[in-house]
């Protein structure tokens, strides 16, 4: 594997192959990869382009099931999921945690108090309220990748 790390270390003199804990640096260098699934255009659009400009990748789905197809091939460590879509953002929840899918789910809600909303943030899930502050969203995702970085 041939990286910046492999080229800094033979310029100063290092091994040619990063030692296990400059591979962990890397990868702890990447950007996150962020999933936006929401069938609403507009808000995919502006908080797509409002975490680029914060220094996040971002991966936009319309339904759940192109959503599903992302989460579990696309390498994201965040989902952002919009409850009301078409293929229902609760029941992609459950879809991507039974295919083993290991990311952090933010629910993405007009209504925090619906059945099976509510019992989601009951039991602990992030959610943001529509409307929403753009902030907040990269502020979650901030705390969400703090706390499964010092938890691995």
């Amino acid at each position: 594997m041939h990286s910046a790390v492999t080229d800094a270390c033979a310029r100063a003199g290092g091994a040619s192959e990063p030692e296990p804990f400059e591979n962990e640096l890397e990868e702890a260098l990447k950007p996150i990869r962020v999933l936006i699934a929401d069938d609403e255009p507009t808000l995919r659009l502006a908080l797509s382009m409002f975490l680029v400009r914060h220094g996040y990748e971002v991966g936009e789905a319309g339904n759940a099931d192109q959503a599903f197809e992302m989460a579990t091939k696309g390498g994201f460590q965040v989902a952002m999921v919009d409850v009301r879509m078409p293929g229902d953002g609760i029941a992609l929840l459950r879809r991507l945690e039974d295919a083993g899918w290991t990311g952090n789910a933010i629910l993405m809600t007009g209504d925090p108090m619906q059945p099976g909303v509510r019992d989601e943030i009951d039991n602990g899930r992030p959610y943001l309220t529509k409307p929403f502050d753009m902030m907040a969203a990269v502020r979650l995702i901030a705390s969400l990748h703090d706390s499964t970085v010092k938890t691995n």
